[in-house]
């Protein structure tokens, strides 16, 4: 409690008591090599008990006390550098990040803590900022999350479009800058020194690990192997002191205390927001079939067909997946020629209300297979089945809108040069009285038939 309340004091604690282990070390090392008073003939051993016998034993030891604190002062310093690099290489980080012994680096509670504390500065920020709002509401429908009014709704879809733990990172490396915001308010030192007490802890175990490891190997080769046990023991009781150091201030920090102030907080409420790039592959990966299928659409139009494959199929098969992604995986089937599951996934489709494919549900009832199989190829992209497509539909009595459909079908296979669909067309252009327009098809028509004809 004495060093607590005299800082001075305290900041004695550390390189003394390292420096007297180190002393008791060196005794137990080298005392078969060092000569009783008395016993030395001369040398470095008689001019110091010389000296110690003229200077008395208060002299003897304060010259001991400075040689331990000199000793100390570089045990510190080495054990905080070993601690700090192996924080580093433990989570990759560079020197002077969160995870130097130097910085401060809470638990997972703590973390938790500031990621709390970053949605709470979200939150405020949303009440005034059209924006972020319009940003939420997209993302709730790309993944077709209702409910924007719910305050645990909103912390999941930032945690999807935002760049959370960015802000997180930003303010556990900024904690280390806190603590003496603290001493500005009577009412807030009681959690600095808290924070500081725990601090002071794990930096006094860390200073004498490094020596009573050293003692403890010399112990263990005399008497047992036990001893490297206590400071293995005090190497992680000193990380997890300053852990909690930390998350005293993280907590500190959620709890909304008014003198914890941080660029980063304040970045958070008025800054460009961080926005995730790939945000969209998150929400699918979080299992939200809607943004499966968005993605998969991604992934397809980078052409990566197997990527976008699996997470069609993964979508599809999602509790209430979407439509369009069984319509999507019936059509890839029907293509690559897998017609019975192709099949089964056009009747899950169906079902489910996909557009594209209830039609083909409808006309299962009059069009033969044969004719089934080509509105099928048609509508899964295969551009050589668009005459035979439309064939079938306008022999079946279709609406007006199947019909346009259909001589769409019929235009675009024209003008690839299919000359069955050009026939077709003209004939019916003929029949609905547009003898101009059909006169100029049979027209290019019989061109395309003659010697210099490019089309068949």
């Amino acid at each position: 409690m004495l060093f607590s309340l005299l800082p001075g004091l305290r900041q004695l604690r550390a390189p003394l008591s390292a420096g007297f282990v180190w002393l008791v070390v060196g005794w137990l090392v080298f005392a078969g090599q060092i000569p009783l008073p008395g016993q030395e003939v001369g040398g470095i051993f008689r001019d110091i008990y010389n000296l110690s016998s003229a200077a008395g034993a208060a002299s003897g030891a304060a010259a001991a006390t400075f040689a331990a604190y000199i000793l100390g002062i570089l045990s510190v310093r080495v054990t905080k550098a070993a601690l700090s690099l192996g924080g580093q290489l433990r989570h990759h980080s560079p020197p002077g990040s969160a995870h130097d012994f130097e910085g401060m680096s809470p638990s997972k509670a703590g973390h938790l803590a500031l990621q709390d504390a970053v949605l709470q500065q979200l939150e405020k920020r949303l009440a005034t900022d059209g924006d972020l709002k319009a940003k939420l509401t997209e993302t709730a429908d790309m993944c077709e999350i209702s409910g924007l009014d719910n305050l645990g709704v909103r912390r999941t879809l930032f945690t999807i479009r935002l760049q959370i733990e960015s802000y997180v990172d930003q303010l556990e490396k900024d904690l280390k800058n806190m603590p003496l915001r603290l001493l500005g308010d009577d009412a807030d030192r009681g959690i600095y020194g808290e924070y500081d007490r725990r601090c002071a802890e794990g930096e006094f175990r860390a200073a004498v690990a490094l020596p009573l490891a050293v003692l403890a190997i010399v112990v263990a080769v005399r008497v047992s192997p036990w001893a490297v046990i206590v400071p293995a023991v005090l190497f992680r009781d000193a990380w997890r002191s300053k852990t909690e150091a930390a998350d005293v201030l993280a907590a500190s920090i959620r709890a909304g205390n008014r003198q914890i102030s941080s660029p980063a907080l304040d970045h958070i409420l008025a800054g460009p927001l961080e926005l995730r790039k790939g945000w969209i592959e998150d929400a699918a990966k979080r299992r939200y079939p809607k943004a499966m299928e968005h993605y998969a659409a991604q992934l397809a139009a980078a052409g990566d067909e197997r990527g976008a494959w699996e997470w069609y199929e993964e979508a599809a098969k999602a509790n209430n997946g979407p439509a369009t992604a069984m319509g999507w995986l019936a059509r890839t089937l029907h293509r690559g020629g897998q017609t019975v599951e192709a099949d089964n996934w056009y009747r899950r489709a169906a079902a489910k209300g996909d557009p594209s494919v209830t039609e083909i549900e409808r006309w299962r009832r009059v069009m033969s297979s044969g004719e089934l199989n080509d509105l099928k190829s048609v509508l899964a992209g295969d551009h050589d089945a668009r005459t035979r497509g439309a064939l079938a539909v306008l022999s079946h009595g279709p609406t007006d809108d199947e019909v346009a459909e259909a001589e769409q079908w019929l235009i675009e296979a024209s003008n690839s040069g299919d000359n069955e669909a050009t026939r077709v067309y003209a004939a019916r252009l003929r029949q609905s009285g547009q003898l101009s327009a059909a006169k100029a098809m049979e027209q290019d028509l019989r061109s395309s038939d003659g010697p210099e004809g490019g089309r068949k």
